[in-house]
C-alpha cells in the first residue's frame, strides 16, 4: 500500500503544476488587459477640459441656502413663547387648587346667575395675571416684542383658555379633574412643538398637536414676538383660543345649570 501511495503523488504533482501554469497564464493576460484599459482610461481623462467648475462641484457637490424668515436675538426669546403658555397655565392651575372655586359664594338663584359669578371671578384673575407676566417680561426682563398689542391679545386670550378650562374640570369633577388638568399640562408639554419642532416628535404627539390649546397659544406668542408666520396665523390663534373659551364655558354654564335645578327641587322637596 505505501509503494501505491509514493507511485501516485507524481501524478498528483504534475495535475497541479499544469493548473498552475494555466492559472499564471490566465494572469498575465488580466493584468496586459487591466494595463491597457488603464492606459484608455487615463488618455480619456487626459482629453477631458477641467475648469475651476468642475473642482468646485467635486469639492463641494451640494449646497444650502438659507433664508431667514424673523430676527430672534438669542434662545431665551426663542424659548419665550413656550414659558409664558407654560407659566399662564400653571397660574391658573394654581388659582383653582388654593381657591374654593367650588363653593358658590351665596345660595344660587339660577343656572346663569351661578355661571357668571364663577365666569366673572375667572375672567378677572386670568385676566390679570396676563397683564401681570406681561409686565414683568416687558419691563423687567426686555423682552423683544415685535406687536405690543398682539402680544397682549394673545397673553389674556390664552389665560383665559387655560383658567376656563381648568375651572370647568375642577367644578365638574372636584380633585379628580384637576388631576386631569394636570395631565392635560403635561401632555400640551410634549404635543405643542414649544421646545422643538412638531416634525420631530412621535406620531402620537404630532395627532395631538392641533386639539391642544397649547399649540395654538404658542404660535400666536411667537408670531407676536417675532413676525415668525404672518398674520394668518395670528389669527388663526386667536379664533382658537376664543372658541375654546366658549366652549368650555357653554359646558360650565351647562353643569351649573343642572346643579342649580337640582338644588332648586331639594329645596322645595324640604
Amino acid at each position: 500500500m505505501e509503494q501505491l501511495i509514493y507511485i501516485a503523488e507524481p501524478a498528483k504533482l504534475e495535475d497541479g503544476s499544469g493548473e498552475l501554469g494555466q492559472g499564471l497564464t490566465e494572469l498575465e493576460e488580466g493584468t496586459s488587459e487591466l494595463t491597457t484599459s488603464l492606459s484608455d482610461g487615463a488618455e480619456d481623462v487626459a482629453s477631458k477640459q477641467v475648469t475651476d467648475d468642475n473642482y468646485e462641484m467635486i469639492a463641494a457637490p451640494a449646497t444650502a441656502t438659507e433664508s431667514e424668515r424673523s430676527d430672534v436675538p438669542n434662545y431665551g426669546h426663542a424659548l419665550a413663547p413656550y414659558i409664558l403658555s407654560l407659566a399662564l397655565f400653571v397660574g391658573a392651575l394654581s388659582f383653582n387648587l388654593v381657591f374654593p372655586i367650588n363653593a358658590p359664594a351665596g345660595r344660587p338663584t339660577s343656572g346663569v346667575g351661578w355661571w357668571f359669578s364663577k365666569f366673572s371671578l375667572g375672567f378677572i384673575q386670568a385676566t390679570a395675571a396676563a397683564l401681570i407676566v406681561d409686565a414683568i417680561m416687558l419691563f423687567g426682563f426686555h423682552l423683544q416684542v415685535d406687536h405690543i398689542g398682539e402680544f397682549i391679545a394673545v397673553s389674556v386670550i390664552t389665560s383665559l383658555t387655560y383658567m376656563f378650562l381648568i375651572m370647568f374640570l375642577g367644578i365638574t369633577f372636584g380633585n379628580p379633574g384637576r388631576f386631569v388638568a394636570m395631565i392635560i399640562l403635561v401632555l400640551q408639554l410634549g404635543a405643542s412643538g414649544g421646545t422643538f419642532p412638531v416634525e420631530l416628535t412621535n406620531t402620537f404627539f404630532q395627532t395631538v398637536h392641533d386639539f391642544v390649546p397649547m399649540s395654538y397659544a404658542i404660535l400666536g406668542f411667537r408670531e407676536s414676538m417675532s413676525s415668525a408666520y404672518g398674520t394668518h396665523t395670528f389669527i388663526t390663534s386667536i379664533l382658537v383660543l376664543g372658541a375654546f373659551i366658549v366652549i368650555f364655558n357653554l359646558l360650565l354654564w351647562l353643569v351649573l345649570s343642572l346643579r342649580s335645578r337640582k338644588a332648586y327641587r331639594l329645596a322645595e322637596e324640604n
